[in-house]
């Protein structure tokens, strides 16, 4: 009986082992890490590395590609936000110079933006396509999500979209950070 009892444990802790490390997989599925970091001249920052063992190209445009922020009160309420977007008519046609190679490691910075003083006691972030207004001091959690849609530009001489290799499209959630506004 004890053999049989030691058997079935070995072959339910190979399955888990086999579970933990699917599920593992399946959440690091993105060749990226979105790295958002907080500054003490309340400087916020998004960077995008590469964590693959391949070279890719990515697109990133403040308007057509970005930067979704989820910032939260230490009360639990998410911010509210103005995105830009809404009153432009703006037609984008992205060109080849618009796409940047990352090869295994590198990192690009997709965005640098401080909180800046709106008035004595509240605080404003204009971040890519979104305006956060009147954020009072205190704590906050902030998270990011970036897509990558992208994969062709507009060629003005032919008149036509054209595709480009090997570009990367997808999400990215990134890391969760906590950050003080004094």
């Amino acid at each position: 009986m004890y053999r049989s009892y030691h058997r079935l444990t070995v072959i339910l802790l190979f399955i888990l082992q086999n579970f933990i490390t699917a599920g593992e997989k399946n959440m690091n599925s993105t060749p990226f890490s979105l790295i958002i970091s907080f500054s003490d001249n309340l400087e916020f920052t998004a960077a995008l590395k590469n964590i693959s063992d391949s070279t890719y190209k990515v697109h990133h445009h403040k308007y057509a590609a970005p930067i979704e922020l989820t910032i939260i009160s230490d009360k639990g309420d998410t911010l509210p936000f103005y995105d830009k977007r809404n009153k432009m008519r703006y037609h984008f046609k992205p060109d080849l110079n618009s796409f940047q190679t990352l090869s295994p490691q590198d990192s690009i910075i997709l965005n640098r933006k401080p909180f800046e003083k709106e008035s004595d006691s509240l605080y404003l972030l204009n971040w890519d396509a979104f305006v956060f207004r009147s954020i009072k001091p205190g704590a906050y959690t902030v998270t990011a999500q970036w897509r990558s849609r992208i994969d062709s530009y507009y060629d003005s001489r032919r008149r036509e979209f054209v595709p480009v290799d090997k570009v990367w499209k997808g999400t990215v959630v990134s890391n969760t950070i906590t950050i003080l506004l004094p």
